[in-house]
């Protein structure tokens, strides 16, 4: 049992880390371009407003989920900025 609590702290200890590396990157609050592209249509850009940073770690590895609220809209959606469209991320900060 030992072995395990100690395996669980370092899963704890590593996502504490990388929460506290993405929402350094990514601050709540912050005033973000989010890029989007339907396929057929050119790419778009709006500005929007982080509301929330979430991060999941797997055995796959870890992942960075960004949720924003359109500043015109208000619609909020969940963004990743590891995914590049058109050669550019899809969030990025204003």
């Amino acid at each position: 049992m030992t072995q395990l609590n100690a395996a669980l702290m370092k899963c704890n200890d590593a996502h504490g880390h990388a929460t506290a590396a993405a929402e350094a990157e990514y601050p709540i609050g912050a005033h973000v371009w989010v890029r989007t592209k339907r396929f057929g249509y050119a790419a778009s850009e709006y500005m929007a407003v982080i509301t929330a940073v979430r991060v999941n770690i797997g055995h796959w590895g870890a992942s960075v989920h960004v949720n924003v609220r359109n500043i015109k809209s208000g619609k909020v959606t969940t963004r990743y900025p590891s995914v590049l469209v058109d050669g550019l991320p899809e969030v990025r900060i204003a």
